[in-house]
């Protein structure tokens, strides 16, 4: 495959920029630097991919074949993000002048014409969990998409989809202040051997292998955005 030496040409309804604090870089994912890096910091952890519709991988080229080039680059509403962490620069060697590379996350279903987007595909690297990675790059995407600022999108709803059996990715959206909205039952048909809503179809089902899963609704409106943007910048500083 030469998918992940192909130049890259973003394709994004919004402007495309690096995103980033004294802690944290997102920059938009290049397979030519980002795929092998990211593919083998993941390949060991296969239940990363528990509840997205995507993955495990055999190799960094299957992933930007599918994740990258199939899934999120064509349509002009997703984007797909490396995530670096900054705060490593000095103690690790192998680090990029961008940080350590600790995993991926992309804006979907993002509209222009409506002024909205979805936090999605938040994968975190396994070696970055529990440390402060996940809620800078949840806030550094929510300010992205909703302050009015030159550096701001002006957003009207930021969303957050989720399975409704991933407690882990509830928690991180409520402690970012995203407001519950509720759940749309038997809402996808998951890869053979995940659990989703941990029911089984009925008897004839055409795809009776695969289960389904139960989507949480969550977000983040502008209207909400006047009261919790100070408690999304106090989570992203807490150590």
């Amino acid at each position: 495959m030469e998918i992940i030496g192909k130049e890259y040409d973003p394709n994004f309804c919004f402007p495309v920029r690096d995103i980033e604090n004294e802690r944290l870089k997102l920059t938009p994912f290049m397979p030519a630097l980002h795929a092998k890096p990211f593919y083998e910091g993941s390949k060991l952890h296969p239940e990363l991919y528990n509840h997205i519709p995507a993955g495990p991988y055999d190799s960094a080229e299957e992933l930007a074949s599918d994740l990258f080039e199939s899934r999120l680059q064509p349509g002009i509403g997703e984007l797909l993000f490396a995530v670096f962490d900054k705060t490593q620069i000095a103690e690790d060697p192998t680090s990029s002048p961008d940080g350590t590379l600790a995993g991926i996350v992309a804006l979907i279903n993002s509209s222009a014409e409506h002024l909205c987007a979805e936090i999605g595909f938040v994968i975190i690297l396994p070696a970055f969990h529990r440390t402060h990675v996940t809620t800078n790059t949840v806030g550094l995407l929510q300010c992205y998409c909703l302050d009015l600022s030159p550096d701001g999108l002006g957003l009207r709803r930021c969303q957050w989809q989720a399975s409704a059996s991933n407690e882990p990715s509830l928690k991180v959206a409520k402690r970012m202040g995203f407001k519950w909205e509720g759940i749309k039952r038997w809402d996808r048909v998951m890869p053979v051997g995940r659990i989703g809503n941990g029911l089984m179809p009925r008897e004839g089902d055409v795809k009776g292998n695969q289960r389904g899963r139960d989507t949480a609704i969550l977000a983040i409106c502008w209207d909400d955005w006047i009261t919790e943007r100070e408690n999304v910048i106090i989570q992203m500083a807490r150590k």
